[in-house]
């Protein structure tokens, strides 16, 4: 009932802890910290424990952090986090160097061993942190998600365009479906750095370094609904115009055709050029890429709907059912 592997490069982190005994997984591994789940299939045999061993040293850490995101995965054991640090590397004075050693990774159930994977790791890999994360939108002009490092130090997220310009911040927000170690962001980007950029980089910066994380592949266009149409839509209210503006941010000389139908007809359509003086410093473009289109040629009671296509992509801008 022992499960368990040979000798590898790296740590089994995102296969799964899995055997008769126990169900998990791996999220993170290194000196700072290791970090994942794992719930006894017999929680009668006794508590659970992770012990991660070398030739020189010895680290342990009970699974007992409360993890939502795991109940919400369909587990029925909400305290069944684990993570800590390997004290040993950190603070025992082993440097960083070329030497791989054998690190034995074991769950234990009541003294009884439930799950083992052996494999090679060097202090010099330790010694880096490992991130997790999941970026759930870059649209529009922001970019969400969490992100959670096995080091505890302060994180900044850092996304970096194609001219080498840099944009900071850092992933401070609480969400309940997340776990203690990880932290959630939702960051509006300047259009003037989006301007003319197929990619971005997104970097985590901790203790003065800078890891890759992802990349970004921003949308190529941007629509916006004027404020004031929104608040009248929220309050019911039908205005004889719905004002807004749209930019293609990888090709601005192109203007995106706005549409306004009713069912399967068409009431009206335009490119998005008029002139908004307000909007050249805000982007960086010419400013000629608003709309304002005639909601009132729509007759009373019928539904409509204000749509913005650019080559394949289309945007839907709001629409009787949502109003």
């Amino acid at each position: 009932m022992l499960s368990g592997q040979s000798a590898p490069k790296g740590p089994p982190i995102g296969q799964g802890i899995k055997s008769q005994l126990v169900i998990g997984n791996l999220e993170a591994f290194s000196a700072f910290g290791v970090v994942g789940w794992v719930i006894a299939k017999n929680p009668g045999m006794g508590p659970l424990s992770v012990h991660v061993v070398t030739p020189r040293s010895f680290d342990i850490g009970t699974p007992a952090l409360p993890r939502p995101d795991v109940v919400m995965g369909g587990y029925d054991t909400l305290h069944c986090g684990f993570s800590f640090p390997l004290t040993n590397w950190l603070g025992l004075g082993i440097q960083p160097d070329d030497t791989d050693e054998t690190v034995t990774l074991l769950v234990m159930q009541g003294g009884t061993p439930c799950y083992r994977a052996n494999f090679k790791a060097s202090a010099a890999s330790l010694l880096v942190p490992q991130f997790r994360f999941n970026v759930e939108t870059c649209a529009r002009t922001h970019v969400s998600g969490w992100i959670a490092s096995s080091d505890p130090s302060p994180l900044m997220l850092v996304v970096v365009n194609e001219r080498g310009d840099e944009h900071r911040f850092a992933p401070a927000l609480e969400r309940a479906d997340l776990d203690a170690g990880a932290r959630a962001f939702w960051e509006a980007l300047p259009m003037r750095f989006l301007l003319r950029q197929g990619r971005l980089q997104l970097l985590a910066e901790q203790r003065g370094r800078r890891f890759p994380v992802t990349e970004l592949r921003p949308p190529n266009v941007v629509t916006f609904l004027e404020e004031q149409s929104e608040d009248q839509l929220r309050a019911g209210i039908r205005p004889d115009f719905l004002q807004g503006w749209a930019v293609n941010l990888l090709t601005p000389g192109r203007r995106p055709r706005v549409t306004l139908s009713s069912g399967a007809t068409e009431i009206w359509s335009a490119f998005a050029t008029l002139y908004r003086r307000d909007l050249v410093a805000q982007t960086g473009m010419d400013g000629f890429c608003a709309f304002s289109a005639p909601l009132g040629m729509v007759p009373a009671g019928a539904p409509w709907k204000l749509s913005v296509r650019d080559g394949d992509e289309l945007h839907i801008l709001a629409s009787s059912e949502e109003a």
